[in-house]
């Protein structure tokens, strides 16, 4: 799971793993980052943008070389404990239908076929558009740096979001 926290007006990445229980932990390697501001916490909106490697070679983390994943949306968000420990909740994320592939459009039409434009996005509701999403999470891949960028927006969600994977 990639994870933004917001307290007391500081954001900050965290790399982490969970249990069967849905704990999360962090991982002992950090593998994310971001080359300016990580985002903002204003109005009731948390923004953030971070990269992450396509293949970190971390064995807690998932790699989106040659394997897709269903997504996790935690649309809406949750609370830290007084030690700033996550507190997750079963019903906090949404699971995406279908399994993403993270690589180029190009690479994804050309193995499927398709001419239609792959998947780069997620919204909380469906059919939401500017402020009336709850949760947009969105991701690029940079084939030339093997990168995968991520923007998430999460409205009135407390004081943590992000996106996790799962198979």
């Amino acid at each position: 799971m990639m994870i933004v926290k917001s307290s007391d007006g500081n954001l900050s990445l965290h790399d982490m793993s969970s249990d069967a229980q849905g704990a999360a932990s962090s991982d002992n390697q950090q593998n994310l980052f971001t080359p300016n501001v990580i985002g903002t916490h204003a109005n009731g909106v948390l923004r953030a943008q971070f990269i992450r490697k396509r293949n970190t070679g971390d064995k807690n983390d998932k790699s989106f070389v040659g394997k897709c994943w269903k997504m996790m949306f935690p649309v809406s968000g949750g609370q830290l404990d007084e030690n700033g420990n996550i507190i997750a909740r079963s019903n906090t994320f949404l699971v995406s239908d279908k399994e993403v592939c993270i690589k180029s459009c190009r690479e994804e039409r050309k193995e499927e076929g398709s001419k239609e434009a792959c998947q780069s996005s997620f919204r909380h509701p469906a059919d939401c558009t500017g402020d009336d999403c709850e949760y947009v999470a969105s991701w690029t891949y940079d084939k030339s740096a093997n990168d995968v960028r991520f923007e998430i927006s999460s409205k009135n969600i407390g004081r943590w979001t992000g996106i996790g994977f799962s198979k």
